[in-house]
């Protein structure tokens, strides 16, 4: 990832005027993603090109310009927003601090951070919260 004041902050603003973060259930429980939506499809390249994350998914509707998605899920969706943390501001900062801290668990259910303390129940009661958290700020708009 580029990882220059000049790149970072430039993507920061992108995610917080064009992106929006997710929290959404899954079969196998909770699951994150980074969107950014825009019919600019060399700036979700760039988005693309600078991280080396995630995909561009392209859709038309009828009578309406070309629009895509970068799309970036998981672990590394949260990587990107912690190294953005510090250039966003006001509400999408709270939004990206609880997406931060969103416990991820690996396949099965087991603990993707091995010797850490992310153990069952917590985890569960944890992303349970910050769920409920980021559904109310949602509803709030």
């Amino acid at each position: 990832m580029d990882s220059s004041d000049s790149f970072l902050g430039w993507l920061a603003g992108i995610v917080e005027g064009e992106g929006h973060l997710q929290c959404y259930r899954c079969p196998t429980g909770f699951a994150l993603r980074l969107r950014v939506t825009n019919t600019d499809t060399q700036l979700l390249q760039a988005c693309q090109d600078g991280t080396g994350a995630g995909d561009i998914r392209l859709r038309k509707r009828q009578n309406w310009a070309l629009c895509g998605d970068w799309v970036v899920t998981g672990r590394r969706a949260q990587w990107i927003i912690r190294m953005l943390l510090p250039y966003f501001r006001g509400r999408r900062r709270s939004d990206a601090e609880l997406f931060v801290a969103f416990p991820i668990l690996g396949q099965g259910g087991r603990p993707a951070h091995r010797g850490g303390w992310w153990h069952g129940p917590f985890v569960a009661i944890t992303r349970a919260i910050i769920y409920q958290a980021l559904r109310g700020r949602r509803s709030q708009q």
